[in-house]
């Protein structure tokens, strides 16, 4: 590293302006069951379809490796694509992210959690299935209701 390059690193490090690497390490969409009375019930994912994106802007919505804008984009995805949900993760709805699952391909409505192979209702943990999966601003996910 350049002796100029060290000392832009340092500058920034000191004025709080970096980013912590955990902020950039790309997270596993979390799946975590809803319990009623202390028993799992449901696998907590929800059938959505991504809303709200201005006609005049760019047409897409950010796909991002953790719940983070400062997050590496993955993918990109446009209104109108289906996709399952999964709220509970405290960072990301601190930072007004939620996880998704969704097919590599737009397709029709469907059953993604059956596509995907999302996990019954007692698995606990981080989605591992064929899909894709990231983390995605929460205003423009809007439960999808038949």
């Amino acid at each position: 590293m350049s002796p100029r390059a060290a000392a832009i690193c340092l500058v920034t490090l000191s004025t709080g302006t970096a980013m912590a690497a955990d902020d950039l390490s790309p997270r596993p969409v979390m799946i975590h069951p809803v319990l009623v009375d202390g028993k799992p019930v449901w696998n907590g994912g929800a059938d959505a379809v991504i809303v709200g994106l201005k006609a005049k802007g760019d047409g897409y919505l950010s796909v991002r490796a953790s719940p983070t804008t400062k997050a590496r984009e993955i993918d990109r995805i446009a209104n109108g694509r289906y996709v399952m949900q999964f709220p509970g993760d405290p960072q990301a709805e601190k930072n007004n992210f939620i996880g998704i699952v969704y097919l590599d391909s737009p397709e029709a409505p469907g059953p993604i959690s059956i596509k995907c192979a999302i996990p019954g209702d007692f698995y606990d943990g981080p989605y591992k299935g064929p899909c894709k999966s990231g983390w995605v601003s929460w205003r423009f996910v809007q439960v999808h209701a038949d």
